[in-house]
């Protein structure tokens, strides 16, 4: 990629530290949501972002010009949807793996639901979004 980038122009990389992922007060079905997520991604990086500094270096393209890293945080009842959501992109992959069974995954997100609809406040705290960048020289 930085082969293709104009001298003065930027290559600018991102990806996520999915180690991020966090509910507070602890909730049970949260917990077996992330065991599944952790489980999907072990053969896999899940928390790459971190490591792309260290990757731009070993690339020959010297320590990024600057990074930034940004995160989503807010109550399970503005975020259900969207946790449920991302459970259920794996659920394909995990299903195969043989991690988690039709019936069981239905429980979870039924979980998360009632836990979304309860009187109680869950705080999320999602993936965090991490992006180095490094000019080209002229």
């Amino acid at each position: 990629m930085y082969a293709w980038t104009k001298p003065g122009g930027y290559l600018v990389v991102q990806d996520y530290n999915a180690s991020g992922w966090e509910i507070h007060p602890g909730l049970e079905v949260y917990d077996r949501f992330r065991k599944l997520l952790n489980d999907v991604f072990e053969s896999n990086d899940n928390n790459f972002g971190h490591k792309l500094p260290v990757h731009f270096v070993s690339a020959g393209i010297g320590d990024p010009d600057g990074t930034d890293v940004a995160g989503v945080m807010g109550s399970l009842a503005q975020y259900g949807e969207m946790l449920r959501d991302s459970y259920r992109n794996v659920l394909p992959y995990a299903i195969r793996m043989g991690l988690i069974s039709e019936a069981e995954s239905v429980e979870v997100i039924e979980g998360l639901k009632r836990a979304e609809q309860s009187e109680r406040y869950y705080a999320v705290r999602f993936p965090l979004l991490i992006g180095v960048w490094k000019r080209k020289p002229l």
